[in-house]
């Protein structure tokens, strides 16, 4: 496939992204109200949300006047956002729906309202496009580290709010009155793992697949 067909594609893949995305933060607005912005889902979604229309706006540009750079802040940007609804949908799948009850939770995480977009959709649609179509060229091992602030920002900002009852949870493993300290820790420490392993593994198929 030629790269101008490639970037028409991208192009495609993130109007489409920035759509579902704008319905399912809609409806996560309509269910949950301000109090949306605790959930890491919410925030990497907005964040995917933001990142897809920028780059659709770039790769236009780039497709009208044959340009094929992109601003490093913007590769970084989606490849978070990359990341972040990776690891969204790993939690989901691999933490929420058994602790929720196993498949009879299934359906309503991954496809009831926003879960739908949230969980699913997006999650599915930007790793395609961020792998195979996106024009964001080599990542570093910089790159790698730097993906994983926001997640390590998120975590030390909930569980703060969490020790000062400010809020609760919003997820089982953030509740730290209801846990030992040493569990607390250990989550923290398998969530930003995840987040590195997700993000280094990005990384090293990107990078194949640019090469090849």
């Amino acid at each position: 496939m030629s790269r101008q067909n490639r970037l028409k594609i991208s192009f495609v893949l993130n109007i489409l992204i920035f759509i579902l995305e704008v319905i399912g933060g809609y409806l996560a607005w309509i269910r949950s109200g301000w109090t949306f912005i605790e959930f890491y889902t919410e925030d990497s979604n907005t964040i995917a949300m933001f990142a897809s229309l920028f780059l659709a706006v770039y790769e236009y540009g780039m497709i009208k006047h044959g340009t094929d750079t992109l601003p490093g802040w913007l590769k970084g940007l989606k490849y978070f956002a990359a990341v972040s609804l990776i690891l969204t949908f790993l939690v989901v799948v691999c933490l929420l729906i058994p602790m929720q009850g196993g498949f009879s939770a299934a359906s309503f995480l991954l496809l009831d309202g926003s879960m739908l977009y949230r969980h699913l959709l997006c999650p599915a649609l930007t790793f395609i496009s961020f792998l195979w179509f996106d024009p964001i060229g080599t990542l570093t091992k910089k790159d790698v580290l730097l993906s994983m602030l926001p997640t390590l920002i998120y975590a030390l900002i909930l569980m703060a709010l969490n020790l000062m009852r400010v809020v609760e949870g919003p997820y089982p493993f953030l509740r730290v009155y209801e846990q030992p300290v040493y569990m607390s820790i250990i989550w923290v420490i398998v969530i930003l793992g995840s987040a590195y392993g997700i993000a280094f593994l990005l990384a090293s198929l990107l990078n194949r697949l640019t090469n090849r």
